[in-house]
């Protein structure tokens, strides 16, 4: 298993509490796939929609090299340069051509790659050598049986295969690749599209494979998209994906919930996923950029009305994404509670896990030992008691101060 690195803490889409202080930019520089998923549909393009696949404009290596040095002048917090389509990477031939233009002139600066694994055995090499130091690989099966239900075709050596004969050449690949570059430094993430009917229960079996060899998984509801096959079917529901992300973590304990199944050209923070490269080069300027920002925040309350439970005695906790207009409940999170019987670092550290994408945690007391464990994994620890509402606004006056109007409660508005 993997400790956790430094690089780690600067990477938003890898760490959640990197997500809301460092940027990233996707460089649109790889148009052609060699796969076809049922859930995917590349062929349009809507500015307000945010998910994988999906660019306004495709980039020539220059040209973005170009849009990274933009995008160096205006984001001080730009970390991590990645590319993720919109096809795969590792088909395009472009891919390394502009990470080797980038780490040319922006050394510093941490690159990343997503791909779907089929040419990843042949292509460790490339990575490794074009400086890669973070890996996403899309896995939505490790067995032909259901992979040939979630993928088309798939297009190696030349030939199209079909079936289940497609889903174990890409399965095969997928898992040799991933054991491979595991072991020369790249960390890796594995990204799983959870499709209800097709493949949810089976994922536990995907992350008990690959529990050796990823730092992260990443459950990604699937995003219905017209034209394809899977358009009828509905995303997974909240509980039920937070559910299996809990059966998922006995397996691969880091699980990332902050993910905002980005756009193969998003650029700034991961809040501002429909802000692009096209806006950016047509210098168009988002609206204030914290206002798009959710602080992941939660709280320790037995109704949903009020924080009136401590850190230590509670067995769930309400996690809402706020921003200074608005905030919204995302779901409802059980732990284990740890004050009954021997207190130790791990039972808390069992808790804080459970928390590690949220930014703020709110009860009505933290102990001295929980509050120094939060604050060392860079979570925001604070006692308060009173109502939901008020805590959301202590948090808002705090976060986001110079952005918010005088009488902050009667502005938020909650969202169903």
């Amino acid at each position: 298993m993997f400790k956790e690195l430094p690089d780690v803490d600067t990477h938003p889409c890898f760490s959640p509490t990197a997500c809301s202080r460092y940027t990233r930019m996707h460089l649109p520089v790889a148009p052609r796939c060699n796969i076809r998923c049922n859930y995917c549909n590349r062929r349009f393009d809507c500015s307000n929609e945010s998910r994988p696949g999906v660019t306004s404009r495709l980039l020539k290596p220059n040209e973005a090299l170009a849009a990274v040095r933009k995008a160096v002048e205006s984001m001080p917090h730009l970390k991590v340069i990645g590319i993720a389509g919109p096809g795969d990477p590792l088909a395009n031939k472009e891919t390394f051509e502009t990470l080797r233009l980038v780490r040319d002139e922006f050394p510093a600066m941490t690159l990343c790659m997503s791909t779907n694994g089929l040419l990843l055995p042949e292509k460790i090499d490339e990575i490794l050598n074009a400086g890669v130091a973070f890996l996403t690989v899309t896995v939505n099966a490790v067995d032909p049986n259901i992979g040939k239900h979630i993928y088309e075709y798939v297009f190696e050596g030349g030939v199209v295969l079909r079936g289940e004969e497609a889903a174990r050449k890409l399965i095969t690949k997928q898992l040799a690749g991933i054991e491979m570059i595991s072991k020369c430094g790249v960390i890796i993430k594995v990204n799983t599209v959870v499709c209800p009917g097709v493949n949810d229960h089976h994922i536990p079996k995907i992350a008990e494979r690959l529990r050796d060899f990823v730092y992260a998984m990443n459950l990604m509801p699937l995003i219905p998209v017209e034209n394809t096959p899977f358009s009828h079917i509905s995303p997974p529901d909240p509980n039920a994906l937070n559910m299996l992300r809990e059966v998922c973590e006995v397996h691969i304990p880091i699980q990332i919930r902050h993910c905002r199944q980005c756009r193969a050209d998003s650029v700034g923070f991961l809040g501002l996923s429909c802000y692009t490269i096209n806006d950016l080069l047509e210098k168009k300027q988002p609206a204030k950029e914290l206002d798009y920002i959710a602080v992941r925040v939660a709280l320790a309350t037995s109704d949903g009305l009020y924080v009136d439970k401590q850190f230590g005695v509670t067995d769930t906790f309400w996690i809402y994404d706020v921003t200074p207009k608005s905030f919204r409940l995302v779901e409802k999170r059980n732990v284990r509670q740890y004050c009954f019987g021997k207190i130790s670092s791990s039972s808390i550290n069992d808790v804080i896990g459970r928390l590690r994408d949220c930014q703020v945690v709110i009860c009505k007391h933290i102990g001295h030992k929980p509050r120094q464990e939060l604050l060392a994994a860079g979570v925001e620890p604070q006692d308060f008691s009173g109502t939901i509402p008020e805590a959301i606004e202590k948090v808002v006056r705090k976060r986001f101060g110079q952005f918010v109007i005088e009488a902050v409660s009667s502005d938020l508005e909650v969202v169903a």
